[in-house]
């Protein structure tokens, strides 16, 4: 009995030291596991930390597609909190999300010819899906996907394809050379220019800047043709560039203008050297397509650091210099204050006082109907600028649009323009009047890559639909651009028109990769139509490449019924000009439109009544019913 009782109390000490040593051994493994569940938490944390400072929005989802995660970037881009975020399913955000939706890379561009790459660019580019934020916006988005490691949701990676573009056209640099000639482009002679008088200033070094026009080049391209002028400016190219030396930099701003930095320490002396070499390769007579032609040319000279001591005081002053050579027949002067008096009264005014005329709001827009060729219907209303000038009355825009191209002024002229066509198409629409209006908008705005931004700003806040406006762009300037900004404008729905066709030197077959729906033939080519043969016939091939292309062609400078009959056998889409009548002010328009619509001495204009709506292509509109009050 003792025996047994001992060996119960060996059983339970033995049980007892058992429990105590499992207890102590759980004891320690739940310190262990509190302790790797504070790491995996500091892990976590950092994680987290890392996810919310990147500037990309990131979501990360479960199987199901439920966010389960959202960092700051996302809750910006989506216009939302995290925790809102985090209540949504991917398809809420991304209807055309699914699981492995990613955006296919593009050809490689170490793969692609130089003469490709833009086309090729283009094609790399991800095309993006609509992405609605929280407050029921919507915007096009990239997304990149990637599997949880060990998990089944997915980790998606968020960009708005607006900022992507805006990027990526910030850094893109500027062509270096002009395309026509092979000389340096304006971009190059701005920087030359910047490195002369940063250079200059410091060492006190006096130097010249050339301004070389070519006198009469409109009448060459209206008589001969486009091309033929193209190939005169090649010629006058190459004569310059063996005139000059090596350490003289030359370049060609656009059109027929030229510019010269010479090198070395500039003296009058010096300056009147230059210009009679200059005019001395001019003396020889051209032979452009076997035809002899005499080229004069105008110089203009302004020095620094007596004549200013900047980029755009020396290129105004020199192109000031250069419109007094013209006038005088002097073939070149040097500025001074008395020839900027003159240019002011004669065609351009100071760039400090269009900064005053747009805060006090003197400038205006007038307006000119673009109607269907085939029946004079109303198409479109063509904008353009006026400046009422307090001392010198009412401006065109060649009195000043151009010295405000050469300054950054031309962002906030353009911005003002656009704000006041849109404000303008609202309030026709607000009268009952439907009217699609045609901005034009110059070269350093298609390098602004903010520009898509504002105007999307201005349609939404006029709710104005896209659709309804059309910009237009010079021919040359659509080359020069990377299309960055042009693609950014189209994605809002604006119709992107290629503006003077034919006054350069691209052919359609270089502007397939820009998103543009219309050409516009510039008025010199459409003079020519009702000629046989030549000028005619370029336009008729014209015409026929560019609507296998799927593209409205417009012609300017309609100013005959002879012209708009020979556009009308041509198979021409639309056209504007004075035939239909001076651009008016927007007040006049609607009196313009009515009168119009009831004129029966051009073709299809006596056709159409207020009271009875004909029908129209896609993109036109008939003249529209005009409210009693309106």
């Amino acid at each position: 009995m003792v025996a047994w009782a001992l060996l119960m109390a060996l059983v339970v000490v033995a049980a007892t030291t058992a429990v105590t040593l499992l207890a102590r051994a759980l004891e320690r493994s739940r310190g262990r596991a509190a302790e790797r569940e504070r790491e995996l938490g500091a892990v976590a944390a950092r994680l987290r930390s890392v996810v919310d400072s990147v500037t990309d929005a990131i979501l990360i989802t479960d199987g199901e597609g439920q966010v389960t995660l959202a960092n700051p970037a996302a809750a910006q881009l989506f216009a939302a909190v995290p925790a809102e975020l985090a209540a949504c399913h991917i398809e809420q955000l991304v209807p055309a999300f699914r699981g492995d939706t990613a955006n296919p890379p593009g050809p490689d561009p170490a793969r692609t010819p130089p003469e490709g790459r833009e086309s090729a660019a283009a094609a790399r580019e991800p095309a993006g899906m609509a992405a609605f934020r929280r407050d029921g916006s919507s915007f096009q988005a990239i997304l990149d996907t990637t599997p949880v490691v060990g998990g089944e949701g997915r980790i998606v990676v968020v960009r708005d394809l607006d900022q992507v573009r805006a990027r990526a056209a910030a850094m893109t640099p500027p062509a270096l050379h002009d395309p026509l000639t092979g000389l340096a482009s304006e971009h190059q002679l701005r920087a030359q220019l910047a490195a002369r008088l940063q250079s200059a200033g410091t060492r006190k070094m006096p130097f010249s800047l050339f301004l070389v026009d070519i006198d009469d080049f409109a009448v060459v391209n209206r008589e001969w043709g486009h091309g033929f002028g193209d190939r005169l400016l090649a010629a006058a190219a190459e004569r310059l560039r063996q005139t000059l030396r090596t350490s003289d930099v030359v370049s060609r701003l656009g059109g027929d203008d030229f510019a010269v930095i010479p090198g070395g320490s500039a003296t009058p002396a010096s300056s009147a050297r230059i210009a009679r070499q200059v005019l001395a390769a001019f003396k020889e007579p051209f032979t452009i397509d076997g035809r002899s032609l005499e080229v004069s040319v105008s110089i203009g000279i302004a020095n620094f650091p007596d004549h200013g001591d900047d980029a755009e005081s020396l290129l105004s002053h020199a192109e000031t210099a250069r419109l007094a050579a013209t006038r005088a027949r002097r073939r070149w002067m040097v500025y001074n204050q008395g020839d900027e008096a003159d240019e002011v009264e004669s065609r351009a005014v100071r760039l400090t006082e269009l900064r005053r005329a747009l805060d006090d709001q003197e400038l205006e827009l007038f307006y000119q109907p673009l109607v269907r060729v085939a029946d004079s219907g109303l198409v479109a209303l063509d904008a353009t600028v006026r400046w009422r000038h307090r001392r010198l009355g009412l401006l065109v825009p060649d009195q000043f649009v151009r010295a405000a191209e050469q300054s950054e002024i031309i962002r906030a002229l353009t911005r003002s323009i656009l704000g006041m066509a849109v404000e303008q198409q609202a309030r026709w629409r607000d009268q009952g009047n439907d009217l699609h209006v045609v901005v034009k908008i110059a070269g350093r705005n298609v390098q602004d890559p903010q520009l898509p931004r504002a105007l999307a700003g201005l349609l939404e806040r006029w709710e104005v639909p896209a659709a309804r406006l059309s910009l237009s762009v010079d021919e040359n300037t659509a080359l020069g651009s990377t299309s960055s900004v042009l693609r950014a404008l189209a994605d809002l729905g604006v119709r992107i028109a290629i503006d003077n066709y034919g006054s350069g030197s691209g052919p359609l077959v270089r502007l397939r990769a820009l998103p543009f729906t219309e050409l516009r033939l510039d008025a010199a080519v459409v003079a020519s139509v009702r000629e046989e043969g030549g000028e005619a016939g370029l336009v008729r091939g014209t015409l026929e490449l560019a609507h296998a292309l799927g593209l409205t062609v417009v012609a300017k400078g309609v100013d005959d019924e002879a012209t708009l009959l020979a556009l009308q056998r041509l198979g021409c889409d639309a056209a504007e000009g004075r035939l239909w009548g001076d651009p008016v002010p927007s007040g006049a328009v609607i009196p313009l439109l009515r009168l119009l619509a009831r004129q029966s001495r051009f073709p299809g204009l006596g056709n159409y009544r207020p009271d009875e709506p004909s029908s129209h292509k896609a993109g036109g509109v008939p003249f529209p019913e005009v409210s009693p009050g309106a």
